[in-house]
């Protein structure tokens, strides 16, 4: 078999990162759709070359506003993650963070708290970053399922660090929140 069209894949996939990176969505899904289709005409459905286009693809498509086709994609990234590297694997926090976001985009904001549940669960045993990244989207997800409550709780704990990072919008997001909490109601009439 000839390397040249893994190669070709993997530029693709790799072109595919970069604008979306860049914010160029509709590029990215076309060139990670190619990419996904290369790779598994060389090595069928389920091979770890595909997670890096799927990824891509799925990251395109929530930028295009599509946050329910990106389930797919994302979905079939993480079962090849968790064959290649195991279920435990801070891999499988990062993806299943970005498939708790896409789920509650797409509107199931439960199985979003599932993922991001088990995303925080994975990434505190291996990397503080990650372990903010799972626990924000939790908020969100909680948030987005009407449970303001445990959503305000974890948003509370999350300010002094999303401030320390320089996460203004972020921590406005969450202030809003929790300032919501302490308002009076507005009168109606």
């Amino acid at each position: 078999m000839s390397t040249a069209p893994a190669r070709t894949a993997t530029h693709l996939a790799e072109l595919a990162a970069v604008e979306v990176d860049a914010g160029e969505h509709g590029a990215a899904e076309h060139h990670a759709l190619e990419a996904v289709a290369v790779f598994e005409s060389l090595h069928g459905p389920d091979h770890p070359a595909l997670v890096d286009p799927l990824e891509a693809l799925a990251k395109a498509q929530l930028g295009l506003g599509r946050p329910a086709a990106a389930i797919d994609p994302l979905t079939r990234a993480l079962a090849l993650i968790a064959a290649a590297w195991g279920e435990d694997h801070v891999y499988v926090a990062i993806e299943r963070t970005t498939l708790a976001q896409a789920r509650r985009l797409a509107g199931d904001p439960e199985a979003a708290v599932v993922d991001a549940r088990a995303a925080v669960r994975i990434a505190a045993a291996h990397d503080p970053q990650r372990l903010r990244d799972a626990r924000v989207e939790l908020a969100r997800a909680l948030h987005a399922a009407g449970r303001s409550d445990e959503a305000v709780a974890l948003a509370r704990t999350l300010l002094p660090e999303l401030d320390a990072a320089g996460a203004t919008k972020l921590a406005a997001e969450f202030r809003g929140w929790t300032d919501a909490g302490r308002r009076p109601p507005r009168p109606r009439g």
